[in-house]
């Protein structure tokens, strides 16, 4: 039966930019294909992973995750492959690794761009061969999995620098799914707001019902560089601070207040509403992408990776504004 939490009308959403979401995902569940999924920190990757995995017909096997950036490199290759006892100093018996847990399911790797260079060889193989090898171990082990791979740096520019294998790029790019910012569906986010409250509020078992104007206004204005993550951090917070049944002002970080306060501040009056949200908007967006580039001397792919940024993303802005990336270098 279907985890109703990985239920495509269960991921909230509305804005152009996640229904254009929504619907390669419907498009390509089912279809027994690799996927790759980019976005920055917070924007959802694993979820949807977990989405496609459990509208796909491997839905009844596992679904095995493996953050590729949350391990030393030593050991990623045993955690992926397994071993045999003996294959190393610690390795006092067999273990099997999670691609073999994975076996009939889904396979996700977070943070695909960190998986070590002689790893991407051997992913490679499996991909092509669809066997894999314990470490220490001669014996060919047939396996079945579905990939999903996520990462929030640009896969080009690491190919560009010698960092990943273009090859194994377009075995995971079968399909690509670009999940965009936050701040990039503005119009989702009163949805995820009371999407948020309702949870927290059942879950923690308070009677908060609602949200006041001034606090729903400044997290509608807030830029949010955690993206979703940080925006659900920030209503179970308020949802614990909050005495009564609506969640105020003094309920939100203070730094969402003082940030929005400057954003508003800067506000043209003089023009008519949207012109002026759109003015105060595009003054961020250029100070940002300014800060950022003066940071990394003009190196656009050092600036997105570092910054968690899609490189197409940052790109898109500096055409926008005409920005000469060589004045930085």
């Amino acid at each position: 039966m279907l985890d109703t939490r990985f239920r495509f009308e269960n991921i909230i959403g509305n804005s152009e930019a996640i229904t254009q979401v929504f619907d390669l995902m419907r498009k390509i569940s089912d279809i027994d294909a690799n996927v790759l999924i980019t976005g920055e920190s917070g924007t959802g990757k694993e979820l949807v992973a977990q989405c496609i995995h459990a509208n796909s017909k491997r839905s009844h096997k596992p679904f095995v995750p493996l953050n590729c950036g949350g391990l030393p490199e030593n050991l990623v290759e045993s955690e992926i492959f397994g071993h045999v006892k003996g294959a190393f100093t610690d390795a006092k018996q067999s273990r099997v690794g999670l691609i073999e847990h994975a076996r009939g399911g889904t396979f996700f790797l977070d943070e695909i761009g960190e998986l070590p260079m002689p790893l991407q060889v051997k992913f490679l193989r499996v991909l092509e061969d669809h066997k894999i090898r314990r470490l220490g171990s001669n014996e060919e082990i047939e396996i079945d999995i579905r990939l999903i791979s996520a990462t929030n740096q640009n896969i080009e520019a690491l190919i560009g620098e010698g960092r990943f294998r273009e090859d194994l790029f377009y075995r995971l790019n079968t399909f690509e799914i670009h999940l965009p910012p936050l701040r990039e569906r503005q119009g989702d986010i009163q949805l995820l707001v009371h999407h948020f409250l309702n949870y927290f509020a059942e879950t923690s078992e308070k009677a908060v019902q609602g949200i006041s104007t001034e606090a729903m206004d400044v997290l509608c204005e807030y830029t949010y560089p955690g993206n979703v993550r940080e925006l659900m951090h920030v209503m179970e917070r308020a949802v614990a601070l909050s005495d009564v049944d609506t969640i105020q002002l003094e309920d939100l970080p203070e730094n969402l207040i003082t940030q929005t306060e400057d954003i508003i501040g800067s506000a043209q009056t003089d023009l008519p509403f949207q012109d002026a949200k759109d003015a105060v908007i595009e003054n961020f967006e250029q100070t940002f992408i300014d800060r950022l580039l003066k940071a990394h001397n003009g190196n656009v792919s050092r600036a997105a990776r570092k910054n968690g940024t899609d490189r197409r993303t940052l790109q898109r802005l500096i055409s926008k504004y005409a920005i000469d990336v060589s004045t930085y270098r």
